[in-house]
């Protein structure tokens, strides 16, 4: 079974993390909705605090 190995943001429940998966990495956030970005089909943008973003390279840099 392919294991996603969550490295930053909170542990429980729906909010702002990262996850790692072979040499991928996944981020869950909220959609932007700003209207300043304009992703391509199958593509989003979403917004994490920028305290997870450290707290993930924190963790890839180890």
């Amino acid at each position: 079974m392919d294991e996603y190995t969550q490295i930053a943001g909170c542990k429980n429940g729906n909010c702002p993390k990262v996850f790692v998966h072979n040499n991928r990495v996944f981020v869950q956030g909220m959609t932007d909705a700003s209207g300043q970005f304009t992703p391509p089909e199958g593509e989003a943008v979403v917004e994490i605090p920028l305290d997870v973003l450290r707290e993930a390279a924190r963790e890839v840099l180890a």
